[in-house]
């Protein structure tokens, strides 16, 4: 089942180049997340900082690393939030704590302090060739839950490519779809007949052309 939330956030960063090979970035921001009550917390807020520093020794190679520390905080927790929007029979407070601990504190709504570190390597041997690799670490500690989840880590790694092909095409090697339309005779109306008849030629020619 989704609940509904509202999230709001604000950030800011600046980035300094020292000499050509260098760049520091530095930056932070804020994120608030309002839930429905039915969710034991109603509203979080979450402040982060950012450091990234790139470097380019060579022109085919940019290397960044970024650090990034963040801080979630709780106005409250209610553990019987969703047992008092439940339109059931009436229960006992001594029967809801049986039901779910008052200590238990649920992962997404709980304090927590977050350190994440990236990298990114990219390289580029060709101009229309582009490979990264990324490896990313973090771990969370969740703060004042005394019961639930503690700490957490994990990491990651992958890889990325792209590749732009710059084929051109010359008149001396028209598609299939051009010399057919020549053949069934089309013509475009805008077309000027000079320019349509040297077409015509080159295909002609071309087509003629031993393989």
């Amino acid at each position: 089942m989704k609940w509904g939330y509202t999230r709001q956030n604000l950030d800011a960063d600046g980035r300094w180049r020292f000499g050509k090979p260098v760049a520091l970035t530095l930056g932070g921001g804020w994120e608030r997340w309002d839930r429905v009550n039915h969710r034991e917390v109603p509203t979080t807020n979450e402040v982060f900082a950012k450091a990234a520093l790139d470097v380019t020794p060579v022109d085919w190679l940019v290397a960044r690393l970024t650090y990034r520390p963040s801080f979630r905080r709780i106005d409250e927790y209610n553990t019987f939030a969703h047992h008092e929007h439940q339109v059931l029979e009436e229960d006992t407070a001594a029967s809801l704590v049986q039901g779910q601990s008052v200590l238990l504190r649920k992962f997404d709504e709980a304090e927590r302090d977050r350190q994440a570190v990236n990298l990114t390597l990219t390289f580029t041997p060709l101009d229309t060739l582009s490979v990264s690799v990324v490896g990313e670490y973090g771990n969370d500690q969740y703060v004042r839950s005394p019961l639930g989840l503690q700490d957490a880590t994990r990491w990651s790694l992958g890889f990325d490519g792209s590749w732009q092909p710059n084929w051109s095409w010359g008149d001396s090697y028209p598609d299939a779809w051009q010399l057919k339309a020549i053949r069934d005779g089309q013509v475009l109306i805008d077309q000027p007949v000079t320019e349509f008849k040297a077409a015509v030629t080159a295909l002609e020619a071309c087509a003629k052309r031993p393989a």
